[in-house]
């Protein structure tokens, strides 16, 4: 399937942004995507992480990648019908970027066979 419409990845996770002639639907919760679990305080501080291969992570850390994570963008092009974004370093790199389109991609081909 190469072409997702707006219902399909909203329903994934994506939020619909529109200006102009411009609309992409972004996704705005990586470290989920990339199979990351965590928890905060009511400060906003990370509480809690779980990486994705089920160790405990280190607060700290997470919460300097979090930080890193808010030059990052993840979006699909609607109107180029393609997934694109931006970098941040080590933060967020080609590999992650990739990680997170397929599972954005998995999420879609399992709620199209639902």
């Amino acid at each position: 399937m190469a072409a997702y419409t707006v219902d399909q990845l909203t329903a994934v996770g994506g939020n619909l942004w529109e200006k102009g002639d411009a609309r992409r639907v972004y996704f705005n919760d990586i470290p989920e995507l990339l199979g990351w679990e965590y928890g905060r305080y009511h400060t906003g501080n990370v509480s809690w992480v779980r990486q994705p291969d089920g160790e405990r992570g280190s607060n700290g850390r997470f919460q300097r990648w979090l930080v890193g994570l808010n030059r990052a963008a993840l979006f699909y092009d609607l109107n180029a019908g393609k997934f694109s974004g931006r970098l941040a370093g080590e933060a967020f790199t080609q590999t992650d970027f990739e990680a997170c389109v397929a599972a954005i991609k998995r999420r879609v081909r399992a709620l199209v066979t639902a």
